[in-house]
């Protein structure tokens, strides 16, 4: 008996105590803490690494056995208990790199913890097409859509294209090109998404013109015959893109660049046979060139008669935007005439024998302008003449009608401005405000026993506003007509009501 009670304490000493022991080891000391997750009770969702485009982002996990309750912490955040459940939504998550940590309990002591990391994105990518330039014109049916794209949240996940509203392209650079396009207008598209699969669309619209400029030389015409040693060469040109520019040449000379005009003066030709050549551009690049033969003659009788020109703008009220237009009576040379608007910078163009200045900046309102105009035709003659005009001033009218709340027509009504105007109504209840500065400015009508209306009004430069018909009603009751003397006589007789309504109720008691 006392045997097997030393064998049964030595079991015990050997099941309670520090555990084997490996020589020169120091006994194991008891670690206080929270075990890993087990392999039934870890998060499901979201995956590790995962990224959202919102602030709320739900974590879900799976049932650790044993335990009664879960805590959820974001970060170095503090633990949010949610009782049994078995998921948790985070609210307010900001941008950027998170980790969710998920820790059981049983009867309130922990038991195991599992965690997973995710990011917030909730800032779509950038996203700019370099090419082509939005409006451009080319020459070729091959495009080269280039782009550029970014997102510092997540990172770009997937990129792609499409071309007159046609199917997407995904593409894994920052280009993509377009063969066999057809000439005319094209829109084309580029999309990124961003891992959190924030997107964002881009669009630009270009053309395509593949045509060479029409060029026609009206002056001379082919064989053309003239006399005298000068020649005004005039042409114009068509093409979808728009005319870019032009070139002349004589008897196979160099190009002289003439920008958009379509006429340009030979001097000092001799008798014999000549050859004007035309180049022109399309604003897409294209280029067309034509030639035309004529010969110059013996002189016949001499051209003695100045020319003379005819000008506009003229009289007054003339918009500052307007060019002035200079039309001869016969063919100039254009190196010779000069046009000033009383020292008004500009450009001139010119299109057979009409010239075109136009302003480099707008006019000035309420001025007079003198246009001179000199120069000399074909055969030397010289002219100068001159005119003027004046443009509008920088002022409208303010016009309407007065009426009562009833809607009847109220003469003697007085309206003001905030600057000083005023008028009165007539016996229609019309006004007009002429020769207001244009601007905003607050106008107020008023007339005695009707309630003081304002509101705001604008006036343009040489426009009339009519603001039609205006009623004074009060504020208070919008446009029921009704003032605020009705509303406060009104609410008198109801106090006196209630008053004698109280006299009578105490009379009664007292009996």
């Amino acid at each position: 008996m006392l045997l097997f009670a030393s064998m049964l304490l030595a079991g015990i000493a050997t099941i309670v105590g520090t555990g084997p022991q490996v020589a020169g080891d120091a006994p194991a000391e008891d670690v206080v803490g929270i075990a890993p997750g087990t392999s039934s009770f870890y998060i499901n969702s979201p995956s590790d690494g995962a990224y959202f485009n919102t602030s709320s982002v739900e974590i879900s996990w799976y049932t650790d056995p044993g335990a009664d309750s879960y805590a959820v912490t974001l970060d170095s955040g503090s633990p949010v208990s949610v009782g049994g459940s078995t998921s948790h939504t985070l609210t307010s998550v900001s941008d950027g790199a998170h980790t969710a940590t998920v820790t059981s309990y049983s009867s309130g002591s922990p038991l195991h913890s599992t965690s997973v990391t995710f990011t917030v994105d909730t800032v779509v990518p950038t996203l700019t097409i370099t090419n082509p330039a939005v409006g451009s014109w080319h020459n070729v049916t091959t495009i080269n859509v280039t782009w550029s794209a970014s997102d510092t949240g997540s990172g770009i996940k997937n990129r792609s294209v499409s071309m007159d509203g046609g199917t997407w392209t995904d593409v894994d650079t920052d280009n993509y090109e377009f063969i066999s396009m057809a000439d005319g207008e094209h829109t084309v598209m580029v999309r990124v998404y961003d891992n959190a699969l924030n997107y964002r669309e881009s669009s630009k619209v270009f053309n395509i013109d593949t045509g060479i400029p029409v060029l026609t030389v009206t002056e001379p015409s082919s064989g053309e015959a003239i006399s005298g040693p000068s020649l005004q060469m005039a042409w114009s040109g068509t093409a979808a893109s728009g005319m870019g520019n032009y070139w002349v040449s004589i008897d196979g000379g160099e190009w002289i660049d003439v920008d958009l005009n379509t006429t340009y003066t030979f001097t000092g030709l001799g008798e014999g046979q000549h050859m004007v050549a035309l180049k022109g551009t399309s604003a897409s690049g294209n280029t067309n060139i034509t030639e035309v033969p004529f010969s110059v003659g013996a002189g016949g009788s001499e051209d003695v008669t100045a020319p003379t020109v005819t000008g506009s703008p003229t009289g007054s009220g003339v918009g500052i935007g307007t060019n002035v237009v200079a039309t001869f009576s016969e063919a100039m040379d254009q190196s010779t005439v000069v046009i000033n608007v009383s020292g008004v910078s500009g450009s001139t163009v010119w299109s057979g024998n009409v010239a075109t200045f136009t302003p480099a900046e707008p006019l000035a309102y309420g001025t007079t302008y003198t246009v001179n105009v000199t120069g000399e035709d074909l055969a030397g003659n010289a002219m100068s003449d001159e005119w003027t005009f004046t443009t509008l001033e920088n002022a409208g009218t303010i016009t309407g009608i007065i009426r009562d709340a009833s809607g009847n027509n109220l003469a003697g009504a007085l309206v003001s401005l905030s600057n000083g105007m005023n008028a009165t109504t007539d016996e229609n209840g019309a006004f007009t405000i002429e020769n207001v500065p244009s601007g905003v400015y607050t106008m107020t009508i008023t007339k005695d026993g009707h309630p003081t209306v304002t509101r705001d009004v604008e006036t343009t430069a040489g426009q009339t506003n009519d603001l039609g018909a205006v009623n004074l009603v009060s504020e208070s009751t919008g446009s029921g007509g009704i003032d605020g003397t009705i509303i406060m006589v009104a609410a008198v007789a109801l106090v006196a009501a209630m008053v004698a309504f109280l006299l009578m109720a105490g009379r009664r008691l007292k009996k």
